[in-house]
């Protein structure tokens, strides 16, 4: 008993340090490379290569819906943009021409990643009627 209450103790302390672990993308193409540059996640942000981040709160995970640009159903994390942003690269380049909302990060493929940007004030669906205004693609590393 003392060795299974010790487990939960460790447990319950390295599970927010688990959770708080970045991952990182990088752009699989060059539209992705000049808008967004490398994307790095982590429980409450998404950072840019090319410059910024925006503050996110993850509503649900592993929600199986249609969106990417290729319309096929995969998995997605649906986050909310906490405060809605515009962020830019250097360059001026914006995600949308409003302010971000929602983003989706999904999995097309195992390795890669899709992140669809949302300016609705309602949360996506997933249902093929939510049109993302841009969607970028990363691949691991």
């Amino acid at each position: 008993m003392k060795i299974l209450s010790r487990l939960f103790v460790v447990g319950a302390i390295l599970s927010p340090a688990i959770a708080q672990s970045a991952q990182h993308w990088s752009a699989l193409d060059r539209i992705t490379l000049t808008s967004t540059g490398t994307l790095t996640v982590t429980s409450d942000s998404i950072a840019f290569g090319t410059d910024g981040s925006i503050h996110v709160k993850l509503l649900a995970s592993h929600v199986r819906g249609r969106w990417s640009e290729t319309n096929a159903t995969t998995e997605g994390d649906i986050y909310k943009v906490d405060p809605p942003a515009k962020p830019s690269s250097p360059r001026g380049d914006v995600l949308c021409d409003q302010p971000a909302a929602y983003i989706v990060l999904s999995y097309p493929v195992p390795g890669n990643l899709d992140m669809s940007v949302y300016v609705a004030a309602s949360q996506p669906k997933g249902d093929g009627t939510d049109k993302a205004c841009a969607t970028f693609s990363y691949t691991e590393g």
